[in-house]
Formats: C-alpha cells, structure tokens, sequence
C-alpha cells in the first residue's frame, strides 16, 4: 500500500508540474504575444497580434500586417501550449492587398510558427499553385514550401530554406522552366528594419528554354544558382552577385559541352529597381540614370563552355565612360570560341561559318574565333558591325 501511495504521490506532483508549466507557458505567452502587437518590421509596416481565451492548453489567435493601419495581409488560428509554442493560421482576407501589390495571383498561404522554451523560432509557409505578373515577366509556380528560422524573436537573422517541383516563367516569346527547385537563403535584417542582405542557393534538375515555332532551345542539366545581394550604405542602392553553373549544356538538342560556368556582379543599383515594372520602357527609364550618374556597372566575370581539354570564354563589362569625340562607351562582352571538339555540332559550325563570312566573329586561329560586341549611346556593334 505504501508503495502505491508513493507511486500516486509521483504522479501527481508530475501532473501537477506539467499543468503549472502549461500556465506559465501560456501566461507567458500571452505577455510575448502581446509585445510584439505594434512592431515594426519593415518601414511604414507594422505587425498585429490579437488573442482571445484563457484556456490552459491553447488560444485563438489573430495576426496582421498593416501598412498606415490598412491590412496588408492577416491570419487567423490556434496557438497550442506544451514544450513550447506552435501556431497554425489560415488566410483570413481574400486576394490579400500585399500578394496583389507584388504581383501575385492566386496566393494564399497556411503559416506555422513554433517557438521553443529557448525562443527559438521556427516559420512554415505553404502555398498552393500560384503565378505572379509583373511588366513583359510571367511565371506560374507549383505549389511551395518555405521555412524559415531565427535564433531569437529579435528576427535579425532569418536562416531558411524552400522547394517546389517546378517554376515556369516566360518574358516575351521565350519561356524558361525550372524543374525540382530546392534552395537556401539567409536574409539579414539591419537596425531600421531595412533588409541588409540576401543570400540564396539554389539546387534543380533541369533548366530549359524554349523559343516559339521552334527557334531556339536551350537546357542545362543539374543547374546551380547562387545569389548574393548586399545593401549599401546607403539604402537606397545595392549590389549583387550571382554565379550559374551546370552540366551538359544543350542547344537544339545537340550537347554543346561538358560544363558550364558563369560568374557576373551588378553594383549601385537602385533599391526602387524592386518596385519598378519588368518591361523595357520602365527599366530603360530608371537604369539610364543610374548608370550615368550613379555609377551603377555590370561586370561578366567569366562565362566558360568546357569540352574536352577546349573552351569558350565569354567577359566583359558594361559602365557609362564618356568618350571625347565619340558616343559615350556603355562597355564591351569579349568572346573566344575554340571549336577544335566541336564535331557532331553541325547547326552551331553552320552558324559560326555564316557570322565568319559577314564579319560578326573573326578568326585568329584556326579553330579560334573571337567577337567583340560594344555599346554606345549610338546602338550595338559587333566586331565594329552595327546592329539593328
């Protein structure tokens, strides 16, 4: 009997442990939660947050973006106690203004958030398909999945990654579709809420790019894309790096080389580039300037097609130089192409023998050929051609 007792005696200070660490969990949560109810997570936006219940084991709960007190976007749900917290919401405003802002259509998401006793925090963003609009871009997206992670509720550091099984997107005639999409990204958040960097991986099976009536198509097995973007001190401008590499290169079908690789940068570009339509006129409008009096520049480190022991390099480098006596230089993309392997390429040789005959490559070598393409505020030219 004594035992039984003690037994009993256990399970009840255990029990009753348990039930007091639900309360201090939730109490403790209902003051946390409150807290961050005005945040400012972005400039001009703030984060809500709205709870109703007492019960031990969970609460309803609301959360809302609002720009100005206007909703951007809100969810509604439950928040459950035990070993820390976790959160699930549903979309609460139908074609929510933020996802329409950014070009979004048929965007909804379901968010999970879960909290550990150590404040950990952890974001599971799920959508079902979607497509997304802006100036001559469109993409259709299948259904995504984003996590991201934050050591901290201070939300300065957001480790994530994401995945889809495929994103197609087309600008103009040309459409470009990514297969098996499976990415890493850290965003870094400054004091002033600005977004301070941007680094992104991303990892698919297969890229493929297609031109109607049977122009042009283009793939590149295995692709990998690295993204690099960095806020300047001043924040109105930023610079990004990106590298490209993949295996097995293809033009209409014909496997053009074993390994592909390219390396560029972009720098002082202006931060409103984010808010401005994706069409020529637009872009045209707000690079000019930047370029001419900002300072802004693209370099093509390298772009290498490798064959065997050949390869063809493509670098260069486009910044506004004035010229005395001359239309100002936009810079100039250098090319080599060592054709020595390119056998069994019947329609790539054809082509490089029509350009040789016209003047658009030279040849320096046999098997060797080389273009040079400039621009000036008069047009394009190649190999001091002029381009319509």
């Amino acid at each position: 009997m004594k035992t039984v007792s003690v037994v009993s005696l256990g399970l009840g200070v255990v029990i009753v442990a348990g039930l007091g660490a639900l309360y201090l969990e939730g109490k403790t949560f209902d003051e946390r939660f409150a807290g961050l109810n005005g945040r400012a997570l972005a400039p001009g936006v703030t984060l809500h947050t709205h709870t109703d219940g007492t019960g031990l084991f969970e609460r309803r709960v609301a959360i809302s973006l609002k720009e100005q007190g206007e909703p951007l976007v809100a969810w509604t749900g439950k928040a459950r106690f035990g070993w820390g917290v976790t959160l699930k919401g549903d979309e609460s405003i139908e074609n929510a203004p933020l996802w329409t802002r950014l070009g979004l259509k048929d965007f909804k998401t379901d968010l999970t958030l879960k909290v550990d006793p150590t404040k950990a925090l952890s974001a599971t963003v799920s959508t079902p398909a979607f497509s997304y609009e802006n100036g001559a871009v469109t993409c259709e997206v299948a259904p995504l999945t984003l996590v991201l992670t934050s050591p901290s509720l201070a939300l300065t550091d957001l480790p994530g990654r994401f995945e889809t099984p495929k994103v197609t997107c087309r600008v103009g005639l040309t459409q470009t579709a990514f297969s098996d999409l499976k990415g890493d990204l850290n965003v870094m958040v400054g004091a002033r809420r600005h977004v301070k960097k941007v680094t992104v991986d991303v990892l698919f099976k297969t890229l493929d790019v297609e031109q109607p009536s049977g122009l042009l198509s283009a793939s590149l097995s295995s692709p990998r894309l690295g993204l690099n973007l960095t806020r300047q001190r001043d924040p109105q401008r930023f610079d990004v790096a990106w590298t490209l590499e993949g295996r097995r290169p293809s033009v209409d079908g014909d496997v053009v080389s074993d390994d592909f690789k390219m390396t560029a940068s972009a720098d002082s570009l202006p931060w409103t580039l984010f808010k401005t339509p994706l069409d020529r006129s637009h872009l045209l409008a707000l690079l000019k300037p930047a370029f001419k009096v900002g300072g802004a520049g693209v370099t093509l480190s390298q772009a290498r097609l490798t064959r065997g022991s050949d390869s063809s390099l493509f670098e260069g480098s486009l910044r506004y130089r004035p010229v005395d006596g001359g239309a100002p230089s936009w810079g100039q993309l250098n090319a080599q192409f060592n054709t020595e392997s390119w056998t069994g390429l019947p329609k790539l040789n054809a082509a490089l023998e029509d350009f040789s005959r016209t003047g658009l490559v030279q040849e320096e070598a046999p098997h060797v050929y080389r273009a040079v393409l400039e621009a000036t505020d008069a047009g394009l030219t190649l190999n001091g051609l002029p381009l319509e």
